[in-house]
């Protein structure tokens, strides 16, 4: 919720009989003032059931504010909802999804140690392990052979922290390898003229 949407609720609380909250946003969602903020606000509009839903564990308006401007994204994520979530290291940690794929398993990414951008490294290591443990089910792995990065091309090895895992655990795949036998596949199948 703005803040433009929580004066206009507190205004109207202020002169509505109903005191819990879920009855007060309900009877703002019918107001002029709420109708008008509804259908100008395409996002407010389809989160309102959930807002509504979500005011029935308050106590009391207030109560709902205070928890609305507690919330973090995380904690209403839903897993059954199909998309890719883009996040840090950090910002995965309590969270568990079916996939994930760690990218940039590289020494100077993984750990860092880019120019001035130098952590520590047993830091880095607690929040890879991390990482690997927010994967219910599969857990990818991934580095890059060349990468440029800051306009310069670098050939990094891979990072040291692979090297931590046991051996049995771990299954390779060669990209490059794979493209080349599907790419000698489909051209076994071409007519040449030469």
């Amino acid at each position: 919720l703005t803040l433009e949407v929580i004066d206009a609720i507190r205004q109207y609380a202020r002169q509505a009989s109903q005191h819990e909250a879920p009855a007060i946003l309900k009877a703002f969602a019918q107001s002029p003032q709420g109708r008008s903020l509804l259908e100008a606000n395409e996002e407010l509009a389809s989160d309102w059931e959930g807002i509504l839903n979500f005011s029935r564990k308050a106590t009391s308006l207030e109560d709902f504010f205070d928890a609305i401007s507690l919330q973090k994204p995380e904690d209403h994520f839903d897993f059954n909802v199909e998309k890719v979530s883009l996040m840090t290291l950090h910002a995965s940690k309590g969270l568990e999804f079916p996939v994930v794929f760690i990218v940039g398993c590289e020494e100077g990414l993984l750990p860092m140690n880019i120019a001035d951008m130098q952590s520590d490294i047993e830091e880095e290591r607690r929040l890879f392990y991390v990482g690997m443990t927010r994967a219910k089910e599969y857990l990818y792995l991934a580095r890059s052979v060349k990468r440029p990065l800051f306009g310069q091309v670098l050939n990094n090895p891979p990072s040291r922290f692979l090297a931590d895992i046991k051996e049995e655990l771990k299954a390779y795949e060669q990209i490059q390898q794979r493209i080349r036998r599907e790419t000698k596949k489909e051209d076994d199948s071409q007519l040449t003229l030469f």
